[in-house]
């Protein structure tokens, strides 16, 4: 296998998922956010043509072709998975915080 593929199958996910949930969805759709179908064809996307360009390109055996698959789906879900851990890490600052706030002007 050409040692490029594990890297695409590594980073163009993870980036697409990342960079598609800090997109200022509200600026283009009437709710503010993503329709649901189009997120799952966009995170389906993201996951299947890395994949499969590196597999056509540079898989040489169906073993190589499932290890670069499961790589850009694990890929995808870490890029999925850690902004929302950063969005729920700050949330639980702000929120620590207002309450630090609260206690401090009205008192116990």
């Amino acid at each position: 296998m050409h040692p490029l593929a594990p890297i695409l199958c590594a980073t163009l996910p993870a980036v697409a998922c990342a960079a598609t949930h800090y997109l200022p969805w509200r600026h283009w759709f009437r709710r503010g956010r993503l329709p649901r179908l189009l997120a799952y064809s966009t995170g389906l996307l993201s996951i299947l043509l890395p994949a499969t360009v590196a597999a056509w390109l540079a898989a040489h055996t169906v073993t190589d072709v499932l290890a670069l698959l499961w790589l850009a789906a694990f890929s995808a879900a870490t890029g999925t998975l850690l902004p929302w851990w950063f969005d729920w890490q700050r949330l639980n600052e702000y929120a620590a915080q207002d309450a630090e706030d609260q206690a401090a002007t009205y008192g116990e």
